[in-house]
């Protein structure tokens, strides 16, 4: 699981992790992690974090905590703040 977004009825084809797919729109490859993705063919619109933050976040790996640290720090993640959730997963 990630903090990414799919839309009601995105088609995702193959074994691809959750992006920000557009409505209605198959995702036939993985455009990359923290990516907003828009068209048809879907193509990157914007990155959700920079490079070096999105690495930080793969490392931290957050959706693999227990469901009780995922609430603890659910104020971190909602807001994306990376210097907290890498404190929290060193704690």
């Amino acid at each position: 699981m990630t903090d990414d977004v799919a839309p009601d009825r995105a088609e995702f084809k193959r074994a691809l992790p959750a992006g920000a797919a557009p409505a209605h729109q198959p995702l036939l490859r993985h455009r990359g992690h923290h990516r907003a993705v828009a068209g048809n063919p879907a193509r990157v619109m914007r990155l959700r974090f920079p490079e070096a933050d999105i690495a930080r976040l793969l490392r931290i790996a957050w959706w693999d905590w227990e469901p009780e640290r995922i609430t603890r720090h659910l104020g971190a993640i909602a807001d994306g703040n990376v210097d907290a959730l890498e404190a929290a997963a060193s704690a």
